[in-house]
């Protein structure tokens, strides 16, 4: 594929970059959500029923990261893939990977640093006493590349590592089923892993959730470059939301049925079989939604909307980033004001002027086109 600059002009041999505005508002949505979440749940104003679950059970914020891996994952597979494996490729690229994640260790050791000196609260039964979102971030960026699974095959991969690590949560064959291990109070103060355990064991869980992310997009794009205009390829759009909603459908159906047995229900602190089932369900669910109203509004293939910068597309573009500035941002709101102690009115002022302010900051980058990535 080629594409002349001068002339602005593709070439017969190439296709026009395909834009696909319910993957814009999908990750973006996720990303809003998040960051609304994680402020306003500390003000008493907040729904207790919308806040994270300790054990069992799930609620909106239980999906957060979740979430955020399984559109990770979607994305990841919407890059251009080689045909064949190389070995030599392979092992390239793990290398480049292992340098990827150094900034994210950092920022990982940042955030434990900070928390600690700072005597910020936390709760060990989320991640660990030590763990974090951003070590399970940078550990699956390593587990993927390793695993190098090819997309066609992404689910069923998937389907085998949730499969084997439900086996170990509640397998009789061991001394002790793991899941009681996991939400046990107990903790060594000897043993990195008994004092991380929940972060790390869900890293199992997490890498079937992200391989999940990547069959979807597989699902999607394998086959065709869609264009709105054309009948033919909207009709075949329409046949892939019949089987996504299928699909939801069934997992919706297998969802409730395991909840009805006590050691299945669903808990994101293992982040076991039936939770990976309700963090797909509903990721599809979410972008189901963003992509019958991109077909039903005829979005794609108008050259004016491409050239909109949106606030949903700056969002998009700097997620990672967003979510960042968020949590500093959710630091420093912590340590000026008691959000215990705050009244309603006082705390939707606060909620509202954070959020004016990561619009502004993901608006103004994405209209003067700056990814601010550097990991």
């Amino acid at each position: 594929k080629e594409y002349n600059d001068d002339k602005k002009k593709l070439t017969p041999n190439s296709k026009p970059k395909q834009h696909h505005y319910f993957i814009t508002c999908y990750r973006s949505l996720i990303m809003i959500a998040t960051c609304v979440s994680i402020l306003a749940v500390d003000f008493p104003s907040f729904p207790r029923r919308l806040a994270k679950t300790e054990t069992f059970g799930t609620s909106f914020m239980d999906y957060g990261v979740g979430s955020f891996i399984f559109s990770s994952g979607f994305t990841s597979a919407m890059s251009p893939s080689k045909s064949k494996f190389n070995l030599r490729s392979y092992f390239k690229s793990l290398q480049s990977n292992f340098l990827r994640i150094i900034p994210l260790l950092l920022l990982g050791l940042l955030r434990l640093l900070l928390v600690k000196s700072t005597n910020y609260q936390e709760h060990a039964s989320e991640y660990g006493v030590h763990w974090n979102f951003f070590f399970t971030l940078a550990l699956l960026s390593i587990i993927i590349p390793i695993l190098s699974v090819p997309r066609q095959y992404s689910g069923l991969i998937g389907c085998l590592i949730i499969l084997f690590y439900q086996s170990l949560l509640v397998g009789s064959q061991f001394s002790f089923d793991l899941q009681t291990y996991i939400l046990s109070s107990h903790r060594d103060p000897s043993s990195f892993l008994s004092l991380n355990k929940e972060g790390i064991y869900a890293l199992l869980g997490y890498t079937s959730i992200f391989l999940f992310g990547c069959q979807t997009s597989h699902f999607l794009f394998h086959d065709q470059n869609l264009n709105d205009q054309n009948l033919n390829v909207r009709n075949k759009w329409g046949k892939k939301v019949l089987v996504l909603s299928s699909v939801l459908a069934l997992l919706w159906f297998v969802g409730f049925g395991l909840d009805q047995i006590p050691d299945m229900r669903e808990s994101r602190r293992v982040v076991n079989l039936n939770y990976v089932i309700g963090c797909v369900a509903i990721n599809i669910y979410t972008m189901l939604c963003s992509l019958v109203v991109e077909l039903g509004l005829k979005l794609d293939g108008r050259e004016e909307e491409k050239k909109k910068k949106h606030l949903l597309g700056g969002v998009n573009r700097n997620g990672l980033m967003v979510f960042l500035v968020g949590n500093v941002s959710v630091g420093i709101v912590n340590k000026s004001v008691d959000t215990l102690r705050m009244g309603d009115w006082a705390a939707y002022g606060i909620v509202t002027g954070y959020m004016l302010f990561l619009s502004v900051l993901s608006y103004s980058l994405n209209y003067y086109e700056i990814t601010a990535k550097f990991w």
